[in-house]
């Protein structure tokens, strides 16, 4: 390029400069005296830069004539290297694809020094069904051949000759050598094909919520090797495994258990996860049951594990690890209000456990009447009316009907004078009303 563009540039400055030459003559012609003297000085200017363009571009032209050559000569070079180094490395990358774990190739130097390699078609890996594997080798010529073995052993030339592909109905392991007259034997190479996957693991019991260590026992159809982690991380091999087919795994606290299941001759399941949740022990009440009691019931909240730690509410709302807690296991709280009471359990490493509630009725205590129903002397009678509930207010009718807070309060003894019905009711907020007390009184003639 740099050749040809200095080659044109040289003619087409040749081609102005034979035009100002002619220009020159047809002013010469037309005035011959005067301008012989500046065509002289013209013509001379022109020749002497065309003769030294011509001299620059003859240099140039050597100069970049030797560098094209040398240049050309390195990058072949450059390229007959890089093609060899490529072509070595995807030999190397080919012969890596088909070598399974148990592969004796230990370095690629050792690779370069036999000149030949044994390829797999298809490659190693999982398939779903039945496959048709062809050997062959880079070695050339009629006296290559090539000899395997199926049962993981390291081939020989006493190993099996192989004449045709080879079917693999289910896992195996092809391991092969190539030997030709006049060459070492190519290293042994193998590949290992799985056929099919082994079927995803069940759970029992499965993923949720439990009370307790939990027994959960995996299993597959594969009756597969069950490789398992307890703190979310993937499974491998090298996880813990069960010792045998339908043992157990002990979930003590909440956790993912993820499961790795692997049957030889199939390609692994998908992992599986299982995310379990162990609650602490759920508290307990005596009285176990809704209640009713009159003026107050102390309450007692118990708990199995003696390292769990109770929590509860009295005004009906779920409890957590920030609400009040109980000092120890079977302490009493005074109940002296209708109320809600809910408990849960906290241990650490466990979930809270569920929530306990029990409802408990505290009524106040019927009113208590001074006078024996019957006849009555109306001179001088009182009926008093008194409640044991502290605070509570009583209210009364003298017409039989049922008292209630609109009722007439009581504050002084109520006289009798003539025959009357008295109800009587104690009232306290947060309290149930007590029973309705009813007496009958009569006046003799």
């Amino acid at each position: 390029k740099a050749i040809t563009a200095a080659q044109s540039k040289w003619t087409s400055d040749s081609n102005a400069a034979q035009t100002t030459l002619g220009k020159l003559d047809l002013r010469l012609a037309a005035t011959p005296l005067t301008g012989a003297a500046k065509y002289t000085k013209d013509s001379t200017t022109i020749a002497t830069k065309l003769a030294k363009d011509l001299t620059s571009w003859t240099t140039h032209l050597a100069s970049d004539s030797t560098k094209l050559a040398t240049d050309s000569l390195n990058a072949l070079t450059k390229f007959n290297a890089d093609t060899l180094a490529i072509h070595v490395a995807d030999s190397l990358k080919w012969v890596k694809k088909t070598f399974d774990s148990t592969a004796m190739v230990t370095a690629d130097s050792s690779f370069a020094s036999r000149k030949a390699i044994v390829v797999f078609s298809p490659i190693a890996g999982n398939y779903a069904s039945t496959q048709t594997v062809a050997l062959s080798t880079s070695f050339t010529g009629s006296g290559a051949k090539i000899y395997y073995t199926t049962d993981g052993s390291t081939p020989t030339t006493a190993s099996t000759l192989y004449s045709t592909s080879l079917t693999v109905a289910e896992g195996q392991t092809i391991k092969a050598i190539a030997v030709q007259d006049g060459y070492d034997p190519t290293l042994a190479v193998g590949a290992k094909y799985t056929i099919g996957t082994t079927s995803s693991p069940t759970f029992l019991p499965v993923a949720g919520s439990y009370t307790g260590t939990q027994s959960v026992v995996v299993k597959t159809s594969d009756s597969a090797t069950i490789y398992y982690t307890t703190d979310g991380t993937t499974p491998t091999t090298s996880s813990s495994s069960l010792a045998q087919f339908g043992d157990a795994i002990q979930v003590e606290a909440s956790q993912s258990l993820k499961i790795l299941a692997v049957r030889s001759g199939k390609g692994p399941a998908t992992v599986a996860s299982a995310a379990y949740t162990i609650l602490a022990d759920a508290p307990t009440f005596s009285p176990d049951t809704d209640t009713v009691a009159l003026d107050s019931v102390f309450l007692k909240i118990y708990v199995e594990d003696s390292l769990s730690t109770i929590h509860y509410t009295t005004d009906g709302t779920t409890p957590n690890s920030s609400s009040r807690i109980l000092v120890h296991s079977g302490d009493s709280i005074k109940i002296s209000a209708t109320k809600t009471i809910k408990a849960i359990a906290t241990k650490s490493g466990l979930s809270a456990s569920l929530v306990s509630t029990v409802n408990d009725t505290i009524q106040a205590t019927a009113p208590v009447q001074s006078l024996a129903e019957g006849d009555v002397d109306t001179s001088r009678v009182y009926d008093t009316l008194t409640t044991s509930t502290r605070s509570a207010s009583i209210y009364y009718t003298t017409n039989g009907t049922i008292p209630n807070a609109s009722s007439t309060l009581y504050t002084v003894p109520i006289r009798i004078h003539t025959a009357q019905t008295i109800s009587a009711i104690a009232i306290k907020a947060g309290m149930k009303p007590s029973e309705v007390v009813v007496r009958d009184y009569t006046v003799p003639e």
